[in-house]
């Protein structure tokens, strides 16, 4: 996202220096320079900002009653411009992924259960701040959540167009070789084709 972000403001993205930290709580110590191993140590940041989904953050930068000192602040938002989810699946397993009875029954399967998610979001904003589907959202971010999330109308296939998009950012990024063409890189990873 670091360069999608560079792309966004016109910066040089030889001037990014991304620094991998690991999940989650890393990302926050690595701004804040917190070490709990070194707990009694001044910080010592090791990356001047992360990006992060909004409301996993929110508790960290969000003053509360309990926390009226948050560590962290946020000060600004980008959007991805791909989904955030998708399904992918051994070669080996699936040699021939569009012919395969076993995927056509995952999609379908998947489809219906982003149908019934869909047709009850009471019951999803209360999932949400139980911890059950992975995170805990008070009920007014939840509420705030859902109004972003948005489903694919049918789980199955790629938008050659979006895996083209993903594929020129990764090019900047230095991740896949500038020379390569976009449909030697699309015909690798695209299994099912929308």
């Amino acid at each position: 996202m670091s360069f999608v972000l560079s792309q966004q403001q016109g910066w040089n993205s030889d001037s990014l220096t991304p620094v991998v930290l690991g999940p989650f709580q890393s990302l926050r110590n690595g701004v804040t320079g917190f070490d709990p191993a070194q707990a009694n140590e001044p910080p010592k940041p090791t990356a001047d900002f992360f990006m992060w989904e909004h409301f996993t953050t929110k508790p960290y930068f969000h003053p509360t009653t309990e926390a009226p000192q948050p560590p962290l602040k946020k000060f600004g938002e980008i959007f991805t411009p791909w989904p955030s989810w998708l399904i992918v699946a051994s070669t080996s397993a699936f040699p021939e992924p569009a012919n395969d009875d076993n995927l056509r029954k995952l999609f379908q399967l998947l489809d219906q259960g982003i149908q019934a998610f869909e047709a009850d979001t009471a019951r999803v904003v209360k999932l949400l701040g139980t911890g059950e589907l992975g995170c805990t959202y008070v009920e007014e971010d939840a509420v705030e959540w859902l109004k972003d999330v948005k489903f694919t109308n049918g789980t199955r296939g790629v938008d050659r167009k979006v895996v083209e998009n993903v594929i020129n950012v990764l090019k900047v990024a230095g991740v896949i070789d500038s020379s390569m063409e976009n449909d030697v890189a699309i015909k690798r990873v695209i299994g099912i084709y929308r």
